[in-house]
């Protein structure tokens, strides 16, 4: 059975306007013997199962918070969909379509998709890029599940995921490689993901 996660990974703009993704270390204290073993220490963006009954958006949410320690209406400016398409976390009921009373769905187009084909986890999910303020800072606890976080730029994070893919968390590894992708050029210049 898969296993539904959605990939929020975090860009903002320094103080000089330039764009930034914001990696972390995974450092889990609550041991899950069938995930620690193959990812402990290695790099990446926020994760976070999808509950039942919670949407994706709310997945998201939850995700930044519990991993970030940041309440998201105090720093997310925007979350991003394919082709650069904003969804407001606080409006994505605009999102939703009903064909009767008994049912809603939720209709989005997410940044990526990703699916782990081998690996100690079966996930399945959506990527969005999530656009947080210029100041804001990751407020990690000590016993939770990320340390050493590290803001890069486009150019640096995809330099080393090129080549040092392992130090990477495979579920991670091809969301912060699209991303950093579809914010250089050929020639390495950085693009606007972010519009203003």
């Amino acid at each position: 059975m898969w296993k539904l996660v959605t990939i929020p990974v975090i860009i903002r703009r320094n103080p000089n306007n330039a764009q930034e993704i914001q990696v972390h270390t995974q450092t889990r204290k609550v041991i899950d013997k069938a995930y620690d073993p193959l990812y402990d220490g290695t790099q990446e963006t926020c994760g976070e199962t999808v509950e039942g009954g919670e949407s994706i958006i709310d997945a998201i949410v939850r995700g930044v918070q519990e991993e970030m320690g940041a309440r998201m209406e105090q720093v997310v400016i925007q979350i991003i969909g394919a082709g650069g398409k904003r969804i407001q976390h606080a409006d994505h009921r605009a999102h939703t379509l009903s064909t009767r009373p008994e049912d809603e769905m939720l209709s989005l187009e997410p940044f990526g998709f990703i699916q782990q084909l081998k690996g100690p986890q079966p996930w399945v999910g959506p990527v969005f890029v999530v656009e947080v303020r210029s100041d804001f800072e990751p407020q990690l606890d000590e016993e939770g599940e990320v340390s050493a976080h590290r803001w890069w730029t486009p150019l640096e994070l995809a330099e080393v995921l090129r080549t040092t893919p392992i130090a990477f968390m495979g579920l991670h590894y091809p969301a912060l490689l699209s991303v950093c992708e579809d914010l250089l050029d050929p020639n390495g210049t950085i693009r606007p993901l972010i519009s203003d």
